[in-house]
């Protein structure tokens, strides 16, 4: 797929033009987009986005947010199954760092990485 990149929530030029992702940028920047909503946020779709719930709390239960990152990171329809998935939360920099291993639909593609998620 080809989408419009996006940065901090704006869209990206590039010599007075849209710049256009694909491959594994663009599923990249879907998780993100996925992982820094907020479940119930979006009023299309009230089931995409992530569980902040567990964030919310004094005490982070670290099996309950993986299991919300997980839920959150399968909404990608690319995504068949999460692998690895290792998680920091940084209370006062209200990020996630995430480092995975994604099994992509259709293809049995290994795809990992690492990525810091601001909330």
């Amino acid at each position: 797929m080809k989408d419009l990149q996006v940065k901090g929530n704006d869209l990206v030029l590039e010599n007075g033009d849209f710049k256009i992702i694909s491959g594994e940028d663009e599923i990249l920047q879907s998780l993100e987009r996925i992982l820094t909503t907020r479940k119930g946020e979006w009023f299309l779709n009230e089931e995409i986005g992530l569980d902040y719930s567990e964030l919310e709390k004094k005490e982070v239960d670290q099996e309950l947010l993986r299991l919300s990152v997980i839920e959150a990171v399968l909404q990608e329809e690319r995504v068949q199954e999460v692998l690895d998935l290792i998680i920091e939360w940084d209370r006062a920099k209200r990020a996630l760092k995430l480092s995975f291993n994604l099994v992509l639909k259709g293809k049995g593609d290994l795809y990992g990485g690492h990525y810091e998620v601001w909330l």
